[in-house]
């Protein structure tokens, strides 16, 4: 999961929204919790489950990013409860926005996003896909499929 979590934040920037997608155990939280140190935060990144959101400020803007906003969307309902919490606010520019069981909201997001799919193979490993949803420009297209390449992950690009 480590190697997962430096690879995408070496990629990721600003503005940037990542859906995650797995069963209950899957490594969904963990990936945000091993991914928030490399990029900066210095908090102890729990499952916002119950606050639904979380907010990780970094020490320093990394690569447009300035904090981590963290969704879980396992225990909403509707879709009025997502617009209470401040829907519009999860997506800022300067934030990398990670949501858990992001699925369930998907087709509300009006934006290019990437997602990732994990899923347990065993409870040591796990696989990954890493899809694209929307365009990116050919530059940052062809730098993730090359990172993507170099790590040895499968990617849908």
């Amino acid at each position: 999961m480590s190697e997962m979590a430096a690879d995408l934040g070496a990629f990721l920037c600003g503005g940037d929204v990542v859906i995650l997608i797995g069963d209950i155990g899957a490594g969904k939280t963990t990936l945000v919790a091993e991914m928030a140190p490399l990029l900066g935060a210095h908090v102890q990144v729990t499952s916002p489950t119950f606050a639904i959101v979380a907010e990780y400020e970094l020490a320093n803007e990394y690569q447009g990013i300035k904090k981590i906003i963290h969704v879980d969307t396992y225990r909403l309902v509707g879709v009025n409860e997502l617009y209470d919490l401040g829907f519009e606010t999860i997506f800022a520019p300067h934030a990398l926005t990670m949501i858990e069981w992001g699925e369930r909201i998907e087709e509300y997001i009006d934006r290019n996003h990437f997602r990732l799919i994990i899923e347990e193979q065993t409870p040591d490993t796990r696989s990954f896909v890493f899809e694209v949803v929307g365009n990116l420009d050919k530059e940052r297209s062809s730098l993730l499929e090359n990172r993507l390449l170099e790590s040895g992950w499968y990617q849908n690009v």
